[in-house]
């Protein structure tokens, strides 16, 4: 397989995903301002749309059990179980929320009570994804020799969205002040 190609194609022709149904399910809350950002919502579904790509390519299935590794709010979650993954979401218990987006897709969540230990067993998933979460974790070693763990033989981890403060998908509209 070109990987090169693939990632082009993956990046490069824009891709349509309804965001429709993710906005309808968040409050009004600020909290979620940066998902009705279009900047966020392209950069996310681009992301999830090379990573089912690459997976199909990688391992030639389409059946591909995933770990939404620090899921937050639960949008790439959302969009990964769209796009046809297994999806489980995860995050540290002490960023426990209430996740209404999980519930569109009856998405499951396992609430981390450890830094850097899983509640998996080993080979549990075939890739791993982290949008904006390894900068966050205190042991980042310790964290991704967690993850390798859990990562059947030849599995992926992919690590999207390390935070800039110039990304586009941060700003809300005008600062005022």
């Amino acid at each position: 397989m070109n990987y090169q190609k693939l990632r082009r194609q993956s990046f490069f022709q824009l891709q349509e995903i309804n965001f429709s149904e993710i906005l309808a399910a968040l409050s009004t809350d600020k909290k979620y301002d940066f998902l009705r950002n279009r900047a966020t919502q392209i950069s996310y579904t681009q992301f999830c749309v090379y990573a089912k790509n690459f997976c199909q390519a990688y391992f030639g299935t389409k059946k591909i059990k995933a770990l939404d590794w620090g899921c937050g709010h639960g949008q790439n979650s959302v969009l990964l179980s769209d796009l046809g993954f297994n999806v489980q979401a995860g995050d540290i218990i002490e960023c426990q929320s209430d996740r209404p987006l999980l519930a569109v897709k009856s998405i499951d969540f396992t609430a981390f009570n450890h830094q850097s230990r899983l509640p998996f067993d080993d080979q549990s998933f075939d890739a791993v994804f982290s949008f904006g979460v390894l900068e966050h974790v205190p042991d980042e070693s310790a964290s991704l020799a967690e993850l390798n763990r859990i990562l059947r033989p030849g599995g992926l981890f992919f690590c999207f969205n390390l935070p800039y403060f110039l990304f586009l998908g941060t700003k809300t509209g005008p600062s005022k002040g």
